[in-house]
C-alpha cells in the first residue's frame, strides 16, 4: 500500500491488563488522499457483539475529540465518551 502508514497495537481494559487472553487488536491505517488524510480504525478480536458495539461508540467519541484537537488546537469542551448512550432513543 504505497503512501499508507499502519500502526497496530494491542488493547485491553486496565482491569484486564494482566490477562493477555482478554487483549484485542487495534489497527490504524493512515492514507494520504490529495490535500487530506484518511484514517481507518479497525478493532479486532473482541469478545462479542456487545463489546464490539461498546468499542465502536468509544472510538467514535475519541476520534471526534481528536478531529477537534487537530482542526482547532483544542479538544472538545466535554469528554464525548461520557455522553449517555442514545441508541434506541426516539428521535
Amino acid at each position: 500500500m504505497p503512501g499508507w502508514t499502519r500502526l497496530v497495537t494491542t488493547w485491553a481494559a486496565p482491569e484486564h491488563e494482566a490477562h493477555e487472553d482478554k487483549y484485542s487488536r487495534v489497527t490504524f491505517d493512515i492514507q494520504p488522499h490529495g490535500d487530506i488524510v484518511g484514517l481507518t480504525v479497525t478493532h479486532e478480536d473482541l469478545v462479542d457483539e456487545a463489546e464490539r458495539a461498546q468499542a465502536a461508540g468509544g472510538w467514535a467519541a475519541v476520534l471526534s475529540n481528536l478531529k477537534s484537537l487537530i482542526e482547532t488546537g483544542s479538544p472538545l469542551p466535554q469528554e464525548p465518551w461520557l455522553l449517555p448512550d442514545r441508541r434506541g432513543a426516539a428521535g
